[in-house]
C-alpha cells in the first residue's frame, strides 16, 4: 500500500479520493450482487460481483503505472520538441545555464521542475554530474549523448563545432521520437484487443455458473 501511496501523490493524486473511489464502487458492485442474489435467487450474479470487483480493483489500481509511464514518454517527447528553441538560445549568444533558464518558461510544470532542479545543481556543481542526473530521468542515450555535448560546449568552449553534433543528435531524437509514436499507437490498439477477450472470458464464466445452477436445481428437484 505504500508503494501506491508515492506513486498515486507522484502523480498529485489524492491518495484519499483514490482509495474512496475504489472503495465506493466496489461497495456498489457488492450490493448490485447482494440484490440480484436476494430477488433472483441465481447464485450467477454473486459470480459475476466478484469478478467484476477483482476485475476492477486490478484495473484502476494498475493505471498508476501506466500513467507514471505516459508521464515519462511525455516529458521526454516535450524536451525533444523544446530543443530547436535551446539551440536558438545558444545560437543567440545565451550561456548554457542562461538558455536552460529560458527553455524552462516554454515548459510544462513537470518538465520545468527537472529544469530548475538542473539549473540549481549546475550552479552548485560545476562538473558534469548535473547534466548525466538530469539525462538519466529520461532514459535515453540519445539525450544522454546531448547533455554530455551541452557540457562540454561548456567546458571547451568550442561553440559552433558541439552545435553541429548537437544538431546531429537532434534530429537522431526526433527520429526516436516519431518511431516512440507510432509505437504508442500500435500498443494502444494492442491493448484495445484484450477487451473482447476479457468480455468474452466472463460471458463463460456466467454461462458455465448458469448451467451448474440449473443443473443443481434439477438434482434437488429429483
Amino acid at each position: 500500500m505504500k508503494k501506491i501511496k508515492e506513486k498515486i501523490e507522484s502523480l498529485k493524486l489524492s491518495f484519499k479520493k483514490e482509495i474512496l473511489t475504489i472503495f465506493i464502487i466496489d461497495i456498489f458492485l457488492l450490493i448490485i450482487g447482494i440484490v440480484s442474489y436476494l430477488f433472483l435467487k441465481q447464485i450467477i450474479f454473486l459470480a459475476f460481483t466478484f469478478f467484476a470487483f477483482v476485475l476492477f480493483s486490478y484495473f484502476y489500481l494498475s493505471r498508476y503505472d501506466d500513467l507514471l509511464k505516459k508521464r515519462e514518454i511525455e516529458a521526454q517527447d516535450e524536451f525533444v520538441s523544446l530543443l530547436p528553441f535551446l539551440k536558438t538560445f545558444l545560437q543567440n549568444g545565451f550561456s548554457i545555464y542562461q538558455a536552460f533558464g529560458e527553455l524552462k518558461n516554454f515548459a510544462s510544470e513537470y518538465l520545468s521542475l527537472r529544469l530548475t532542479r538542473l539549473i540549481n545543481n549546475i550552479d552548485i556543481d560545476k562538473s558534469i554530474k548535473p547534466y548525466l542526473d538530469f539525462a538519466h530521468e529520461f532514459k535515453s542515450l540519445q539525450i544522454e549523448q546531448l547533455l554530455v555535448c551541452l557540457y562540454q560546449m561548456v567546458d571547451e568552449g568550442n561553440k559552433d563545432i558541439y552545435l553541429v553534433q548537437y544538431e546531429l543528435l537532434f534530429n537522431k531524437m526526433r527520429d526516436e521520437a516519431s518511431k516512440n509514436l507510432v509505437e504508442k499507437k500500435r500498443n494502444m490498439m494492442d491493448s484495445l484487443s484484450i477487451f473482447p477477450l476479457i468480455a468474452s472470458a466472463l460471458l463463460i464464466v456466467m454461462i458455465t455458473f448458469g448451467v451448474m445452477n440449473i443443473v443443481g436445481e434439477s438434482i434437488n428437484g429429483i
